[in-house]
């Protein structure tokens, strides 16, 4: 095992310990030998891609070149199957891949495939699918120098308890092998602006994790539409891959968001109130998901507490040898 990665994986422990306590703890590393991978001779970049606006916008960043002197080389891109679309659904993967590499074959970027029961072995998705993508890429580490994650948040959004983040994907890395995390200065409808411009790549995308064909785009759920909202208040259209326009209507159903996902609805609001459409509605949404959210946080600190007298009370009656 590569001696660097060891190194920082151990402050990858460190950073999720730190950010969730009650739920992480921090172990050892034990190898059989240490070495590390001979790093190959040019910058070669694969990144991870989805289809959605993170991912679409590092490809068009970079192989475009309108990022200037941060241009990375990204060669491949690399699709997984087992994160958003589940490993039973062979067929809607097969279908969201053929699209994939046709929106990439604009700049002749190749797209790689993998099967992977990561998502389905850690279930908290929301804070180790930063594992599960850097993981991925690092498969290809012969043939490339660096994996890129595209970045969900930005940096002032850094604090939140989110898999993937400018902090810690870092720590994934080896000096053989690096884990970038891309764009992270620009929040999605910043992206949404150079992005209409692409106008093959930007009707083409994929946000969707809860329709019932997962290589299309409900229009219905939170995250197809807080992307519809985000379009809105940009003023950019809405990609044809939308079964249908923003509506008042689709806010009724916006009561299973998570914090993260409130959180960025709930800042949405207040920095574009002067924009935001259907304020009454997105009021309601925002008050609703925060009283169940209490009530759920409310009944984890206590299994918290519990689970910890437990433990106290386990060390106290254990006769010592």
């Amino acid at each position: 095992m590569s001696p660097s990665l060891i190194r920082n994986l151990l402050e990858f422990q460190n950073y999720w310990y730190s950010v969730l306590p009650q739920k992480y703890g921090r172990i050892e590393f034990q190898c059989d030998s240490q070495n590390e991978n001979p790093a190959i001779s040019e910058d070669r970049s694969i990144c991870a891609f989805t289809g959605g606006i993170d991912s679409t916008y590092s490809i068009y960043r970079h192989a475009s070149g309108v990022c200037g002197q941060m241009k990375r080389k990204i060669e491949a891109a690399l699709f997984v199957h087992g994160f958003d679309i589940p490993l039973s659904d062979k067929e809607a993967y097969n279908r969201a891949f053929a699209t994939n590499q046709e929106t990439l074959d604009f700049f002749k970027i190749k797209l790689f495939g993998i099967e992977t029961n990561h998502k389905e072995l850690n279930p908290d998705w929301n804070y180790t699918h930063g594992a599960g993508i850097a993981s991925s890429l690092s498969f290809f580490q012969k043939h490339f120098s660096e994996g890129i994650i595209p970045a969900t948040y930005t940096y002032p959004e850094s604090g939140l308890a989110w898999g993937s983040n400018p902090v810690s994907d870092h720590f994934m890395s080896s000096r053989s092998f690096s884990i970038f995390h891309d764009g992270a200065v620009w929040g999605r409808g910043f992206k949404l602006i150079p992005l209409k411009e692409w106008k093959f790549g930007y009707d083409r995308m994929r946000v969707c994790y809860s329709a019932e064909e997962k290589d299309k785009n409900c229009g219905r759920c939170g995250k197809c539409v807080i992307t519809m909202l985000t379009a809105t208040i940009f003023k950019c259209p809405l990609p044809e891959s939308f079964p249908h326009a923003l509506n008042k209507e689709l806010f009724d159903n916006m009561d299973e968001l998570d914090e993260v996902h409130l959180l960025h609805l709930e800042n949405m609001s207040k920095m574009y109130s002067m924009v935001l459409p259907f304020k009454t509605q997105i009021q309601r949404v925002i008050k609703a998901n925060k009283q169940r959210l209490e009530q759920v946080s409310k009944r984890e600190r206590t299994k918290f507490h519990f689970q910890m007298a437990t433990e106290k009370l386990k060390k106290l009656i254990t006769p010592k040898n």
